[in-house]
């Protein structure tokens, strides 16, 4: 047989694929993309994590919290909890979906708040009767995004609680993800998920900016939603033995992750031996 191609260097600037993902998930010293995704996992949800500093699963158990997502410990949980009514209480960890199942949906906030609009014929900044609220209003982004998404019937992850345990990061975020993943969020049915954007659209330039979340102002410490939706599908990638697939997924597209134990596992012992170096590397390339 002919011998395989060359390895070379390739910038990590470009539309998100899996080589690119692949980078993303190398040691945070060897490109800017890698440093960028090792320090998403700090103890507190959108603050970057610095060299020396705890992540948040040290908090959480270490190793035991990491065999707990994998044993889906937590599925059950209402991922909806902090929004208004009874679709935010954690004793409700079933919303009533329209249909049998609801599969998972990721993708940017924008893109998520749009599909499930259009799957419900609402138009954007009208009223959401269901809330409760005076006026017809909608509570808020977060509060819409829930009531819309959940009468959509879209499997969304929306915790708004400020409940130490609950609270979002990173963490907390990997464990929805690894739920949806083996298909065990409530009344999912199966590990089927879909996308509010197509994955191979994303740009990757856009990956690690400096905004604080729900405003356009530069924060030096801060990362932003989006950031988050790229580390989403670059760990299906690897965690799902059919992770190439997701790239040529459209919008709404369903897809079922054969998840890989084996493959969970290095990613996440990866995660727990990377160092953050002192300082940011200085290139976007990597080798493959």
């Amino acid at each position: 047989p002919p011998p395989p191609p060359a390895r070379q260097w390739r910038s990590f600037i470009g539309s998100l694929d899996a080589s690119k993902c692949d980078a993303m998930l190398l040691p945070p010293s060897k490109n800017a993309a890698a440093y960028h995704f090792h320090r998403l996992w700090g103890q507190e949800g959108w603050r970057l994590r610095e060299a020396g500093q705890q992540s948040c699963w040290d908090a959480k158990g270490g190793q035991a919290w990491f065999d707990g997502v994998i044993a889906g410990r937590h599925c059950g949980w209402n991922w909806f909890e902090g929004a208004n009514g009874a679709l935010g209480r954690p004793d409700m960890p079933t919303p009533t979906w329209p249909l049998v199942s609801a599969p998972a949906l990721l993708g940017t906030e924008a893109g998520i708040m749009a599909f499930c609009r259009e799957a419900t014929g609402a138009a954007e900044g009208g009223p959401c009767p269901w809330t409760g609220l005076e006026g017809g209003g909608c509570g808020g982004f977060d509060n819409e995004l829930a009531h819309r998404c959940a009468r959509a019937n879209q499997n969304v992850l929306r915790i708004t609680s400020h409940a130490y345990e609950r609270r979002w990061d990173m963490c907390q975020n990997l464990e929805w993800l690894t739920c949806a993943a083996i298909g065990r969020l409530p009344g999912q049915g199966g590990a089927t998920l879909h996308f509010a954007n197509e994955p191979s659209s994303l740009a990757t330039k856009w990956f690690d900016k400096h905004v604080a979340p729900g405003s356009m102002a530069f924060c030096d410490q801060c990362y932003t939603a989006s950031a988050v939706f790229y580390a989403e599908i670059c760990l299906l990638a690897r965690i799902c033995r059919n992770g190439p697939a997701l790239f040529g997924a459209g919008v709404g597209d369903l897809i079922t992750c054969a998840f890989d134990v084996d493959a969970f596992r290095n990613v996440t012992d990866a995660l727990r031996a990377a160092a953050l170096p002192e300082t940011r590397p200085n290139t976007y390339e990597y080798f493959a």
